[in-house]
């Protein structure tokens, strides 16, 4: 006699499948007036979007509280906080005001597109280990403005690996510090403004490039140990410029 396999248990075996096929699963929430996101072990694609005080959090491969569809979540009115744990994750944020942005993209080869924010407190963005990808700004449409603009520090740190990061059109109205730790590291900045500039580059052999950017009251480019090359590019404008480490 051939026992038939329920419907049920059959169903529950078809979405487990489902599950295994998408790219783990990221929890978000409004606490307090505070979005909260947390990833899995798994390579987690996530995109977050603003209306108002409502936030969308769509995933590409990626469920989103447990769910295929886009989580809408209503309230939002204070910080950012971002902590992706394991796996090659991609994270873009679009469109965003937020008191405060921490972002920890944990291990793996990460990429953080952050476009056309406003950050009206401290950012820190920090990529650990792995190979990782940080941009600000890089949209290139041409019939949209892309500028974000960080109302405080802007910290950003690669952490171990070889990381890049491509700063466009951006605005820092406090000290801008970027550490790039051990690896073969890229850092572009272009038509940008901040107030302090600070770069160690660390480890390994590293570039830095800048161009049409202007930095109001002090520079400090550091180049790290190895054989590093900083392009010095036109159009920009360094008030108590300092370098060394550099090729």
């Amino acid at each position: 006699m051939v026992r038939r396999r329920s419907s049920g248990r059959r169903c529950a075996f078809e979405f487990l499948e489902i599950r295994q096929m998408l790219a783990g699963d990221v929890t978000a929430q409004i606490r307090n007036g505070n979005l909260i996101i947390k990833g899995d072990s798994s390579d987690n694609v996530i995109a977050v979007t603003q209306s108002g005080t409502t936030i969308t959090v769509t995933g590409t491969g990626t469920t989103v509280n447990s769910a295929t569809t886009p989580a809408v979540l209503t309230g939002f009115t204070g910080s950012i906080k971002l902590k992706m744990k394991g796996g090659n994750d991609g994270v873009t944020l679009t469109g965003l005001t937020a008191t405060e942005l921490e972002a920890e993209l944990g291990k793996g080869n990460d990429t953080l597109d952050i476009e056309n924010c406003t950050v009206n407190g401290e950012t820190e963005l920090e990529g650990e280990k792995g190979d990782d990808t940080i941009k600000i700004d890089t949209n290139t449409d041409t019939e949209t403005s892309v500028s974000s603009r960080f109302n405080d520090e802007l910290d950003i740190d690669l952490g171990k690996g070889n990381d890049t990061l491509q700063m466009i059109n951006a605005t820092v109205t406090d000290e801008t510090d970027i550490d790039t730790r051990r690896g073969t590291d890229a850092v572009t900045i272009t038509g940008s403004t901040m107030t302090k500039l600070d770069t160690d580059l660390g480890k390994d052999d590293d570039t830095l490039s800048i161009s049409t950017t202007t930095v109001s009251v002090k520079t400090e480019l550091d180049g790290g140990k190895g054989t590093n090359t900083f392009t010095n590019g036109t159009g920009n404008s360094f008030t108590g410029l300092t370098q060394k480490n550099f090729a």
